[in-house]
């Protein structure tokens, strides 16, 4: 895109064109016709000079790393515990980590952070569930450990308290109630297996007793 976009783009008659095309259209308000196009078409070098500085400033945000990191640090030690009958969990493990962590680059050259924080969690999700697709070594009692379960649900009541950042400076406007509401199947389920891996665990100590 960077490539294309220095060598082979005209950006003025590329953003006229754009702004032709939008304005055609009665829903593109707020005068989206003419700052659409000027985003697509400005330098990715200039989003880079002008965003970078704010850098340090958005990976250290103090709501998306509670909101954000804790469950991420939660879904990278499950990934590791699925990992640990495999041969080169390390080398593996430490591309997972690489690979989530790979969209907060994007904070150098653009400004929706709230987004941007939320891509690593979405692919640690994804990386648990592909580990556990490609490699099926753990058994499926065992899927579950006690201390993720807890720590799920300590999670899970955290979200219920925190007011989820959006774009443009924005905040969610659910309710406590309506939060506890959406939130209730999740907490089901995780008490669910909580209590299941509880049960199996006592039944594997008196039997190894």
């Amino acid at each position: 895109i960077i490539i294309n976009q220095t060598l082979f783009l005209d950006s003025a008659i590329i953003k006229n064109q754009l702004t032709a095309h939008l304005s055609q259209f009665n829903f593109v308000q707020n005068s989206r016709d003419i700052i659409v196009p000027r985003e697509f078409t400005t330098s990715f070098f200039y989003y880079l000079i002008n965003e970078s500085p704010k850098f340090f400033n958005r990976i250290t945000s103090l709501i998306n790393v509670i909101h954000i990191v804790i469950p991420l640090c939660i879904l990278l030690s499950y990934s590791w515990y699925s990992l640990r009958m495999i041969v080169l969990k390390r080398q593996i493990f430490l591309i997972l980590i690489a690979i989530t962590l790979l969209p907060l680059s994007l904070h150098l050259i653009a400004w929706d952070t709230s987004r941007i924080w939320t891509y690593p969690l979405v692919v640690a999700i994804l990386a648990v569930w592909e580990i556990n697709e490609i490699f099926p070594t753990v058994g499926a009692k065992e899927r579950n450990p006690l201390l993720f379960c807890i720590s799920a649900i300590m999670v899970v009541v955290v979200q219920l308290f925190i007011s989820t950042p959006l774009m443009d400076s924005m905040r969610d406007r659910f309710t406590i109630e309506l939060r506890i509401l959406l939130y209730t199947p999740s907490l089901i389920l995780i008490t669910m297996l909580v209590s299941k891996n509880f049960v199996l665990t006592k039944e594997l100590v008196k039997y190894d007793k």
